[in-house]
């Protein structure tokens, strides 16, 4: 049960011996426990101080403020300088004033200048089938890795006719593709066959090669990937990469695609003075 109210205190010592100091008790709150029984009650006691003009009639005057419910005199004040009224007893709460509404979202952002900067875009990256025009960069691409590395055991570059005629020796059952990023050719890849008699027309050999500068991109992952869709889309059941040894970066990305190694060769291929493993891997397309 909550209780509040003003009470006057009759018997007040202060009172006795400063009779124009009133004294107000407010009992804020009285609760009960009714697991224990017992009551605690909240008491706050405030003092009114008056003029003592005299001291005569103060006490009366703070017996009539107590009764009117002004214990500290602030209504008399405020009345006195011009301020609001004191408000009758039994009147409503003051209407409280609107909270200042939130800036609109954004307008804290009124005045900027406009940046003449164009927003970046990324880079135009293209999968698609090689054409003639293609030549000459496939070309630059492979005889790099002919004449600098051991990524192939090939030590012959390909002159541009050479390039030409391998290109057109491509059907449609054996495609080349490129990656073209921004209109340059950066990558490129074939299906080539994996031996001239019949009974091996279904297997195919893969070839992956990316141009000097953009590796570790996901370029040779991207073209792979197209090469291994486009050998399920000509019924083909399996590819097979011969990847040098040293090649680790070739290998890895092959495992990575389902590529299984089947075979390795010791010592099969001098290059530049090196006796060159080869490690065959496989992708069975179909089961």
């Amino acid at each position: 049960m909550l209780t509040a109210g003003w009470v006057r205190l009759s018997a007040c010592a202060a009172r006795e011996k400063e009779p124009w100091r009133a004294m107000a008790c407010s009992v804020r709150r009285c609760v009960t426990w009714r697991s224990i029984g017992k009551k605690y009650v909240i008491v706050s006691i405030k003092t009114i101080d008056f003029p003592d003009a005299g001291r005569a009639g103060s006490s009366r005057h703070g017996e009539q403020l107590l009764r009117a419910g002004d214990v500290d005199g602030r209504a008399a004040h405020r009345g006195a300088a011009g301020g609001p009224a004191p408000r009758p007893a039994g009147a409503g709460p003051r209407a409280t004033p609107s909270p200042p509404r939130p800036p609109r979202r954004g307008a804290h952002r009124a005045g900027r200048v406009a940046s003449s900067r164009p927003p970046a875009r990324p880079p135009a990256r293209v999968i698609r089938p090689a054409t003639p025009s293609d030549n000459a960069a496939i070309a630059a691409i492979w005889n790099r890795e002919v004449l600098e590395t051991a990524a192939t055991t090939d030590t012959e570059p390909r002159t541009l006719g050479a390039q030409q005629a391998w290109l057109a020796a491509h059907g449609p059952a054996h495609p080349v593709i490129v990656a073209v990023e921004d209109g340059e050719v950066v990558a490129f890849g074939a299906l080539s066959p994996y031996r001239p008699k019949p009974s091996y027309a279904r297997t195919v050999e893969d070839s992956v090669y990316v141009k000097e500068g953009w590796r570790g991109k996901g370029l040779g992952g991207l073209v792979l990937d197209h090469l291994l869709a486009l050998a399920r889309a000509h019924g083909h059941r399996s590819v097979i990469a011969r990847i040098t040894a040293v090649n680790e970066p070739s290998l890895t990305l092959h495992e990575r695609h389902g590529f299984a190694r089947v075979g390795h060769e010791y010592q099969v291929a001098l290059k530049h003075g090196i006796w060159l493993d080869v490690v065959t891997l496989q992708a069975v397309l179909m089961r």
